[in-house]
């Protein structure tokens, strides 16, 4: 399991609401297929779709912190004047920062999916019946409440 599934799962169960019969609803997001990445199926249900949204959102935010932190760390400066410098450099940048596929990009996507996960866990919560108020709220206080009074 990746960590996003473990954090997923860890949120469900805590909220202790996972597999109620009847209200199962699977949703998948990311890339998958062959571009390399991965897709993530989730059961959700009306008790836990705040709840996972949450986490989802919140490991979106945590990571792109971390990205913007780094961002200007992942630019390499040539070492000397001279040719191989400057192109070991631009090299090193390139994979790290530039490239449509760099280590940076790539992580960038990562947050872009785990966005586009949570966009269809609101979806999904709107189709349960919750409110658009309800759905924005449960950003701030998921954590503490899950719909229902569960803490």
């Amino acid at each position: 399991m990746s960590g996003i599934e473990n954090l997923i799962q860890h949120s469900i169960e805590r909220a202790g609401r996972a597999g109620q019969q009847g209200y199962n609803n699977r949703i998948d997001f990311g890339e998958g297929g062959t571009t390399g990445g991965t897709t993530i199926n989730l059961a959700v249900n009306p008790d836990n779709v705040l709840h996972a949204r949450k986490a989802l959102l919140d490991e979106a935010a945590r990571l792109d912190s971390v990205l913007e932190a780094v961002e200007q760390r992942l630019r390499m400066e040539p070492m000397g004047g001279d040719p191989a410098s400057i192109d070991f450099a631009r090299v090193v940048t390139d994979k790290l920062r530039e490239n449509p596929d760099s280590y940076f990009n790539r992580c960038q996507q990562y947050v872009d999916n785990l966005e586009a996960g949570a966009d269809a866990l609101a979806e999904t919560a709107r189709q349960y019946g919750y409110t658009e108020d309800e759905i924005t709220h449960s950003v701030r206080t998921a954590g503490r409440t899950l719909p229902g009074g569960t803490t």
